[in-house]
């Protein structure tokens, strides 16, 4: 008799000890009248655990009734990756998308939206740097800079430096960087 895959609806999952592992153990109702205890093992890396109401994909292991879980549906969330692409998620206790990296085709990675744009910073420090060097070097310019002035009637030309002075700028850019979040 071939063993065949069932679609249940996910009711509890919790982490137990296996041989010294923690294996995520999962319990779903298949039908009104069946439910069963199946354990889930992933690649190393993959931690996610489903929702309850989440949908499984159950295989029995054997003629024992011993099911493994290979897969979950999100039921609530419609995806929205094309061909080709990834997309990972994670979502509150009502199942609402609250994080997502999102890896498109088209070489671009969204990471929780798509509204702005990452900066390579150092790029962005050195012609910001540049930026703020030639700003000082006019305020310096600027304050040292004299006129030539005549001080009142009959009074001989004189000279003397601006009475107002710019300030050089303090600004500094690296609270923008993000140390963990790495670009090309």
């Amino acid at each position: 008799m071939a063993l065949k895959a069932k679609i249940g609806r996910i009711l509890t999952s919790i982490f137990t000890k296996k041989n010294g592992f923690d294996v995520l153990e999962v319990k779903a109702e298949l039908n009104k009248d069946e439910n069963i205890t199946a354990e889930r093992y992933s690649p190393s890396g993959d931690d996610s655990v489903p929702l309850p109401d989440d949908a499984g994909c159950f295989i029995p292991r054997d003629e024992s009734g011993v099911y493994l879980v290979n897969g979950f549906i999100d039921p609530k969330n419609k995806s929205v990756s094309l061909p080709g692409e990834k997309r990972f998620y994670s979502r509150d206790d009502s199942g609402n998308i609250k994080a997502y990296i999102y890896l498109r085709k088209d070489e671009i990675i969204e990471l929780n939206g798509n509204e702005d744009f990452a900066v390579r910073f150092l790029v962005l420090e050195a012609e910001f740097n540049k930026l703020k060097d030639s700003y000082n070097d006019l305020v310096e310019k600027y304050n040292q800079h004299t006129h030539l002035y005549n001080p009142g009637p009959g009074s001989p030309t004189a000279s003397g430096a601006a009475s107002v002075h710019g300030t050089e700028s303090t600004a500094d850019i690296s609270g923008a960087k993000v140390e963990n979040v790495k670009v090309s």
